[in-house]
């Protein structure tokens, strides 16, 4: 059965990521400690998503590079060729624009990291200029509270903008205005939509936290709260590349891991793929959790219609555990096509295509 679930390398997989895991899967609902095959299980479909990713990312940065020295002539691609080219944050957001909500978190994650280290390199600025002569400090009063209130100012969440958005397919680009005042069309309110699907998404998972944790202890609240920060690349970064082998997916492309550039990743491509990797873990849980309750629902209705009677046993505790099997129709349900609004092939007719769907 576990050569049945995933097709990667037959290799003898190295799993990193137990604990990890577990914590994820008891933040989502699974409140008994999972079986080693269970998490082995969800790190392998974990990597393959991941190495997907990566692959659709490496492609999207090559049509990129192409078509950037396609318009510049003066460059020469003769020793670019085999150069393999960074993957940037906006690839892997590409990848997964038509998930509006998932794209907005993304959008929100990055901005708040933007702002986090833009505050801290104005601390650092300040703490370097903190070495001033005594005299000096009482005429330049004025000048740094002026300074303070400017840099409290500028400290805002920075615009994440893509550049397959409507405003980019013009060459002159509308002036903008940072001001909190300012209802423009590309002001502080062109993510409204965008923030109405995240704010929507983060109230779900915040009403599935509270009442996951509704009848917790200190303790054990504690505990969930710890497991919450569980993540796959967190100070972990050089072990997360070794892990999805990013050397080798360029190899399998043709490009030279070895040259300038080869085998690395950015950090914000790596906080985006831990942010993703929990994303998956969680996704697969809940819905394996979904499953599992629909299967002790339909064993229940059986029994209390096969043990009516004389002697019937009515009041039976029927309790399941998360098993491989559900977790495996969890990620062929994720994995499955979503037509929803979309038409097949745009009435060409034929055979639809296979898709690559990232969960």
């Amino acid at each position: 059965m576990s050569s049945q679930y995933l097709s990667l390398d037959k290799t003898e997989p190295v799993y990193k990521y137990r604990v990890e895991i577990q914590q994820m899967m008891f933040v989502s609902g699974d409140i008994q400690n999972s079986s080693i095959l269970l998490t082995n299980m969800i790190e392998d479909i974990v990597r393959e998503e991941v190495v997907k990713i990566l692959k659709e990312g490496l492609i999207l940065a090559v049509k990129r590079k192409t078509y950037s020295n396609a318009s510049n002539e003066n460059t020469s691609n003769t020793a670019s060729s085999n150069i393999p080219p960074l993957i940037l944050p906006e690839d892997i957001i590409f990848l997964m624009r038509h998930d509006k909500s998932q794209v907005a978190r993304l959008r929100t994650y990055l901005s708040w990291k933007e702002l986090r280290k833009n505050s801290k390199d104005q601390d650092k600025d300040k703490a370097g200029g903190s070495d001033m002569k005594e005299g000096d400090d009482k005429d330049k009063d004025s000048k740094d509270k002026d300074k303070d209130s400017k840099d409290q100012q500028d400290i805002k969440r920075a615009t994440i903008n893509l550049p397959w958005e409507l405003q980019f397919m013009f060459s002159e680009q509308p002036l903008t205005n940072d001001s909190d005042d300012d209802d423009d069309e590309y002001g502080s309110n062109q993510m409204d939509d965008l923030d109405t699907e995240e704010f929507l998404k983060s109230q779900k998972k915040l009403k599935q936290a509270d009442e996951r944790t509704l009848k917790m202890s200190k303790e054990e609240y504690v505990h969930w709260s710890e497991c919450r920060q569980a993540s796959f690349t967190f100070r972990k970064a050089k072990r997360f590349k070794e892990w999805c082998n990013y050397t080798k997916i360029q190899e399998q492309m043709g490009f030279n891991p070895n040259g300038a550039g080869g085998g690395k990743l950015t950090d914000d491509v790596v906080d985006i793929l831990g942010f993703l990797t929990f994303d998956i873990v969680c996704n697969i849980t809940e819905l394996g959790i979904k499953i599992l309750k629909q299967e002790e629902f339909l064993l229940k209705s059986q029994l209390e219609t096969s043990e009516r009677g004389l002697f019937g046993k009515n009041n039976m505790l029927l309790e399941l555990d998360l098993r491989p099997r559900h977790i495996i129709r969890a990620w062929k349900l994720l994995r499955k096509i979503r037509f929803g609004k979309s038409c097949i092939r745009n009435f060409s007719g034929g055979r639809l295509k296979n898709k690559k769907i990232v969960i």
